[in-house]
């Protein structure tokens, strides 16, 4: 008999209690190996005393807004990138547009956010210079999201105020390892919104709107002590673990699958618009054909990019989209938008 979330979360507990003592230790002797960070420098404004991730209620964690960010990652003394992002006052990273227009919104992770590259360069802002007509096209991306922080933003109308004109599509850009974000899997997100099955109706496990918000995946004292930890090597690697614990992938897989469905038919209900995921995956990978099975849409990105030299779309040696690639997809995805009708 499979053992219940909240049994599986109870016996992870009191692992994780027993093993505070021993961590602790570890995180003590590990105070002169840090683990490397990658700098994110304010630079605007200059002196600003405020870190680049801040605390968010709703999501767990959100960028500071308005400043910009200056980013530089090296591999063996060579630069990667050196870039800066800039984040509006609103909290998002800008992209050109007309904000009374009616919109298009982008959802995701750094795939969407623009990881790497500059702010003109990111998926939002290339499809907004593709389009040959006026809209507000908004980049709701961060390092690290998943769907859940999509449906959250959905859920508490934080996005209403943004899209005065109305919507008219929303792309939410995806990868295989957003199921492990939305089950609370990985050490960088302890304080995402959580969602679960609902278990009343178990036998209905796939039907739209059956995940129900639970708060953040852990209480503050277990957050604040897992961010401590997760700064050295050593015992990163055992919260890494401890995350890991129970895990299910095909229980994850159908969170993941409901929570992108259940916000597909948010914004179908609130604005009448139209909902594409944008999948990052190979060609064996079954969850798009998932997904389709529920009525969502899905572009598969190597379909659009060609499936050889996959190398000249990403960033050398760390995989995230370059410019070109977002170019690319911006402009197939451009090509598809209908005459637009956006609902208030």
């Amino acid at each position: 008999m499979r053992r219940s979330a909240r049994g599986r979360r109870l016996l992870a507990a009191s692992v994780l209690g027993l093993g505070f003592g021993a961590v602790a230790t570890i995180a003590v002797l590990s105070l002169l190996a840090e683990r490397p960070e990658r700098l994110y420098e304010i630079v605007d404004p200059p002196d600003a005393d405020v870190a680049y991730f801040q605390h968010d209620p709703d999501l767990g964690y959100a960028p500071a807004r308005s400043v910009r960010a200056h980013v530089r990652r090296t591999n063996d003394g060579r630069d990667l990138y050196d870039v800066t992002y800039t984040i509006g006052p609103d909290g998002f990273r800008p992209t050109p547009g007309d904000s009374a227009a009616p919109a298009f919104v982008f959802f995701g992770c750094s795939f969407t956010f623009g990881e790497g590259v500059e702010d003109d360069e990111t998926l939002p802002a290339q499809f907004a210079e593709a389009l040959d007509r006026p809209a507000n096209v908004l980049n709701l991306g961060f390092h690290g999201y998943g769907p859940h922080q999509m449906l959250r933003l959905l859920e508490t109308d934080r996005v209403a105020p943004l899209v005065p004109g109305g919507v008219v599509h929303v792309y939410y850009s995806a990868t295989s390892g957003h199921a492990r974000r939305a089950a609370g899997r990985v050490t960088w997100d302890v304080e995402g919104p959580r969602y679960e099955i609902d278990e009343i109706d178990e036998g209905d496990v796939g039907e739209e709107g059956d995940v129900v918000y639970q708060g953040p995946f852990h209480a503050a004292p277990v957050a604040l002590a897992m961010k401590v930890l997760t700064r050295f090597d050593a015992t990163n690697a055992l919260v890494d673990a401890w995350l890991a614990l129970g895990e299910d992938v095909a229980r994850d897989e159908e969170r993941w699958i409901a929570i992108v469905a259940r916000a597909a038919k948010l914004v179908r209900e609130k604005w009448k618009a139209g909902f594409t995921v944008v999948y990052w995956g190979d060609e064996e990978d079954t969850l798009p054909d998932r997904l389709q099975a529920r009525g969502i849409e899905v572009v598969r990105v190597w379909d659009l990019l060609g499936r050889s030299n996959r190398r000249r779309f990403l960033i050398r040696h760390d995989g995230h989209p370059n410019a070109l690639a977002n170019r690319r997809i911006a402009r197939s995805l451009a090509a598809e938008v209908d005459e637009p009708r956006p609902s208030r």
